[in-house]
This record gives structure tokens, sequence and C-alpha cells, in this order.
């Protein structure tokens, strides 16, 4: 037999007094464990702010948000979802980290297009609203509206108005989809606005980037600031693509504007570019929001009176062509070509580009050069050849005024900044005889072109010629 280990003797008094050393860490307050509901009830939504059940509601993948102020991301950014986003009634709501995709005929997000809704939409971060069915990426149109009675809706940075951090990017492929805005025939816009954030739209065939639809007005739609690139067929406003709308009440007031279609008011303030980015204008003098590359090829131009204010905070970096007749303070990083005058100071400049300052380029001709501001310039237009005939010059940047555009050898004063010219050409078609034996040359505007001049002037001046 194996003896009995010895037990340790403990006392009476020392028993009880380890059951109640137990008994207290019973009954003492335990700390609460951390629990993440983030999209608890709100399916692939994180929501927060506002109250559930009162400011937002979620039920068969519909995130409906109703008022109060309310953030909202997908719970993994990195995956679209194809839960939906619809706002109604007086409501703030940030987007931070929305990656929204549809298929079908509901837009990722739907703002309610009627009176009692008043949304305000905050970008932070990066967020992402595709549909490749037959809704806009974010819809805000309830069809022929005639612009009464209809929400508003202003998309901004969750930084402020004029800053560019937080983006969207809204695409939607669909026939008579917008990107931003409306849906179907005669899709109405009324009461949007873009003020900040970094914004990318895209809009289907029949369909504006941001505006109408085919056949569709609108009515108070307006970039003031932020990035706003919409480069697809239709651009900002109406769809144009069939008869004349009603309305065509688009403004550019600020921002950072690049579009490829525009059918609004002539801009008044912001740097501009409706042609895809080829040309960007300065329109009024401000103070650069955000980083800023002119990209090889393209082309800036800051017109006369106009300043452009570089802070130390941003940015100004030229890879293509920078033509400044008027001012710009702060430094450029010159890696193209700068045409300039006095507005441009020589310790601003940084780079390896060229400096045009008080030149002279004349393009088909001869006058080229540096000149004093004041000085006369002489320019003379080149031999056109046999196929062609001298047509005028015309001033491609710069603000010179030529003494006579339509002589083929004429001068300038030099302005206080730089000069372009340009030759331009008809091309001969044929020749005619004039009732007096005269032969004078047929020409047209372009090679092969439908409309003939007989130097210049049409038929009636040679009644009998054959």
């Amino acid at each position: 037999m194996h003896p009995r280990p010895d037990c340790p003797k403990v006392s009476r008094a020392g028993l009880f007094a380890a059951l109640a050393l137990l008994v207290v860490a019973l009954i003492a307050p335990q700390p609460a464990l951390a629990v993440d509901d983030s999209g608890a009830g709100t399916g692939a939504f994180a929501v927060s702010g506002g109250t559930q059940g009162t400011d937002y509601t979620y039920a068969d993948g519909i995130l409906t948000i109703t008022g109060g102020a309310v953030t909202v991301a997908n719970t993994n950014p990195s995956t679209p979802t194809q839960d939906r986003i619809v706002i109604q009634g007086k409501a703030t709501v940030t987007f931070a980290g929305l990656n929204i995709a549809t298929s079908g005929d509901s837009a990722p997000v739907t703002v309610d297009d009627t009176s009692g809704t008043d949304v305000m939409i905050l970008l932070q971060g990066e967020n992402v609203l595709r549909s490749t069915g037959s809704a806009p990426a974010l819809r805000k149109s309830d069809g022929q509206t005639g612009g009464n009675g209809t929400s508003t809706l202003k998309i901004t940075s969750a930084a402020g108005d004029s800053n560019t951090s937080g983006s969207l990017v809204a695409e939607a492929s669909g026939s008579s989809a917008a990107g931003i805005g409306a849906v179907g025939y005669h899709g109405d816009v009324a009461n949007l606005e873009i003020a900040g954030g970094t914004v990318t739209a895209r809009g289907g065939s029949e369909a504006a980037d941001i505006g109408s639809t085919i056949g569709g007005s609108v009515w108070n739609l307006v970039m003031s600031g932020g990035s706003v690139t919409a480069t697809g067929n239709n651009g900002i406003g109406t769809d144009g693509t069939f008869g004349t709308p009603g309305s065509r009440d688009s403004r550019i007031t600020g921002g950072i504007v690049c579009t490829k279609k525009y059918d609004g008011a002539s801009p008044t303030g912001g740097i501009v570019s409706t042609d895809g980015g080829a040309t960007w204008r300065v329109v009024a003098s401000l103070e650069l929001p955000t980083d800023f590359e002119v990209a090889s090829g393209s082309a800036l131009v800051i017109p006369s009176d106009v300043e452009l204010s570089v802070g130390d905070g941003t940015s100004l970096v030229n890879n293509g062509t920078v033509e400044c007749n008027g001012s710009i303070s702060g430094m450029i990083k010159n890696n193209g070509d700068l045409w300039c005058g006095s507005g441009v100071k020589d310790d601003q400049v940084t780079g390896t580009g060229s400096v045009n300052r008080y030149a002279v380029e004349v393009t088909g001709g001869s006058g080229s050069g540096v000149y004093q501001v004041g000085d006369t310039v002489s320019i003379q237009a080149s031999d056109p050849g046999e196929d062609r005939v001298f047509a005028g010059w015309v001033v491609r940047g710069g603000t010179a005024v030529l003494a006579d555009p339509s002589a083929e050898r004429t001068t300038l004063t030099m302005p206080d900044g730089f000069a372009r010219i340009e030759v331009t050409y008809r091309y001969v078609w044929g020749t005619v005889t004039t009732e007096s034996g005269e032969t004078v040359k047929l020409t047209t505007n372009e090679p092969g072109g439908d409309d003939v001049f007989i130097d210049g002037f049409d038929w009636s001046h040679y009644p009998n010629s054959t």
C-alpha cells in the first residue's frame, strides 16, 4: 500500500475568510466587454450618429435616412455591396467609405426629389457609386418636374466648402441614366450644387454626366467649389441630344471643373476646362485650392487682370504650356513653356522649362523675337505656295491687337506680356476665268471643302464668269 499523502490543514477561521472573499468577487460589478455593433441592423453599412428608428431605418437591403446627422460607410469598403441608400427629409449625411454597385433599375443612392427634402452630403475618404443597370449612380430627379416642388441637394467636403478632400466616383452606364442626376426620358434636374470634395461623374448615353437626360431641363445646377470631373459624352447640364430643352440653368462659379460639354451660363469663377483638359482657363482671381498640374500637351490660360495665387500648402507645376496675361503670386515649377510679361517674376520660377517673356511667336511668317513693351512689331506672312492662299492672321495667345489682320504684312504694339500669332489659309479648289479674261482661284476653308469662294468673294462679284 502506498502511504496517503498529507493534506494541508486549514483552520475553521481561514475557511470562513476564503468563502467570504469568493462571495465578494462574485457579486462585485464587472467591467463591460467592448462590443462592435457596426452594421448591426443596417445590412452592409456601418452607421453612426442619429438614432436608428428615428433618423434611419434598414429593411430589405435599403438604408433609408430621414433626418439628423448620420455618417455611413460600408462595413467592408473594399467590396461593393448591392445594398442601397435612400435619403429623405432634412438630413446631413457623411459618406465615409461607401462602395455600392447595382445592376437593376434602382440607383445606389437616391435623394428624394420632393420639396420637403433638403440634403447635404459630406464627403470623407473614398466613395464609389456604380450603376450598370438603367439607373443613375446618384439619383436626384423625379422625371419631368418642370423644376417645381423639388428637393435641394448640396455635395461638399467634410472639411468644408471649396476643400477638395473626400472623393466621390459616380458612374452610370445605362441609356438615359446620368452619373449624378436624372433617369429616363425627359428627366429634369433642379437645385443641385457641388461645393467641395473631389467628384468624378460619368453618365450613360442620352444623359449628362451631371444633370438631365434626353429631352430634360436643368434649373439651378451649380458647380461652386472642390474638383469636378465630368468628361463623359454629355458633360454638365442638359443631355442636348433631343431638341432644345426648356431650361439650361447651369452655372460654374468656382472650383476646378473639367468637362467635355457644358451648355450653361458663361463661368464666373474657378479654373475651368470645357474640352476635356486640353485647355484650362482661370476665370477670375483665386487662390489655388489644391495642387494643380498642367499636363504635357495641355495649356493653362490666365487672362488679363486675373491673379492666380499659389499658397505655401499648394503647388503649381507646368509640364505643358502656361499663358499668363495676368499674374501669378507664389511659386511655379515650370518644366514646359511659360509665356508671360511682368506678371511673373524670375524668382518665382523653378524648373527646366522655357520662359518666354515679352516674346512674339509668328507661325507661318516672320517677326518672331523678344521685344520691349510698346515696341512696334512688324510681321509678314510667308509665301503660302500653289495650293493655298493667305486668309488672315489669328492671335492664338496673348492680348496683342493687329493693325490689319487681313493684310499679309501688318504690325502690332508689343503688350506687357507676349503674342502668339498664326497665319490662316484657304485652300485652292480650282480656277475660273472672268468675263475680262482674268484667271482667279477658287478656294475653300478646308481641303476638299464644299463652300467655294473666289478670292474671298462669293459668285455675285462675277455675274458673267464661266
